[in-house]
């Protein structure tokens, strides 16, 4: 059994892109235009971890991590309120990301598993007004304990590998992530992203110093977004409408690894 904590401080400074896009009266289409230039604050954080390590069992290990970052000053892109593409980077005067995270690993005599669980809770400590599409007067009000959009709070992944024969192994793994805001909607007002679980598998056969493996990634073929964002459909006239990133579909893939 360990027990560790660790503190820490970071620094910053403003990127070049960010920098040449800061300004509100001229926005620019990111990334592929560098304008006019006021300064923007260097992001400065600090961060606080602690948790633990325990052999619990001879073929059982636990880590549990509890974490918190404070950040000031940290730059956000904000969308120009007359068009779709053009939009500049600002300040925030504080942001919040703090949580747990807890890891389970075990061994078998045929195998070994995995389980791994985070929760995250991302906020904005000061209250603010940001431009959004997703509101009629296209200005949305956001307080202190708003969550940060497309951050989910909970995330859980795990899998197991078997040992199905001297040179047979199959391996399965998923993935569970929560529901989460879109982008444009930092005041929590709209409805989320749906929650999605992807699964998959792998079996590989050993031959010498050649691994030959077959991988299925979204086993399930689930139908999931990793993204959305609020956006004025000019194309039809529908107004304002949200907009996805789809999440990868069904997909195989197969391969050869050599061990020298």
């Amino acid at each position: 059994l360990s027990v560790y904590a660790n503190y820490s401080e970071s620094y910053r400074a403003p990127t070049a892109i960010e920098l040449t896009c800061a300004n509100p009266e001229e926005p620019c289409p990111i990334p592929t235009a560098l304008v006019d230039d006021p300064p923007l604050d260097a992001v400065k954080g600090k961060t606080w971890e602690t948790g633990l390590r325990w052999g619990f069992l001879p073929s059982l290990d636990v880590t549990l991590a509890f974490f918190r970052t404070d950040l000031k000053d940290d730059i956000l892109f904000q969308n120009e309120p007359k068009s779709r593409v053009l939009g500049f980077f600002q300040n925030v005067e504080a942001t919040r990301r703090q949580g747990v995270e807890l890891l389970l690993r075990g061994m078998w005599s045929w195998g070994n598993w995995f389980l791994n669980y985070t929760l995250t809770d991302a906020t904005f400590e000061d209250d603010i007004q940001l431009f959004t599409f997703a509101n009629e007067d296209r200005l949305a009000q956001v307080r202190a304990g708003d969550r940060l959009p497309l951050v989910p709070p909970h995330r859980l992944n795990g899998g197991f590998e078997l040992q199905l024969a001297p040179r047979w192994r199959l391996q399965l793994d998923g993935v569970y992530v929560d529901e989460q805001y879109l982008r444009g909607d930092e005041s929590n007002e709209k409805p989320r992203l749906d929650p999605y679980f992807v699964a998959n598998a792998q079996i590989t056969y050993q031959y010498k110093n050649f691994d030959i493996f077959l991988r299925i990634e979204n086993l399930f073929d689930t139908d999931y977004e990793t993204y959305g964002a609020f956006f004025e459909n000019l194309l039809d006239d529908t107004g304002t409408e949200r907009f996805f990133g789809p999440g990868a579909p069904f997909g195989a893939f197969g391969g050869v690894r050599v061990n020298f």
